[in-house]
């Protein structure tokens, strides 16, 4: 739900602050963001409700964020070793580089 608008002039873009309310799962707290005005407007004209386009997209991207640092946690010995291996030994490369 957009409750406010104003425009900021921005090195290339125009963009708008909204406050919007994210209504989907538990307690909602509103928020203030910028965003493009011509992505702002194009999404006015679909009627895209940015409330859940937003919520959605910040899941998807803890999700990814999460798996990373997963991933690191759970490969932190071998990367450790690796990185002792490249510095004891160097690169395979190493010997062909020009610069």
């Amino acid at each position: 739900m957009i409750l406010a608008k104003s425009t900021q002039a921005a090195p290339f873009f125009v963009f708008e602050e909204i406050e919007i309310k994210l209504h989907k799962h538990g307690s909602r707290k509103e928020v203030k963001i910028s965003i493009n005005s011509e992505l702002l407007d194009k999404c006015d004209a679909l009627n895209v409700d940015l409330s859940a386009t937003l919520e959605h997209a910040l899941e998807q991207e803890l999700l990814v964020m999460e798996r990373a640092a997963s991933w690191q946690k759970e490969n932190a010995e071998a990367i450790a070793a690796y990185n002792e291996f490249v510095e004891k030994h160097g690169l395979f490369g190493d010997a062909f580089r020009k610069f």
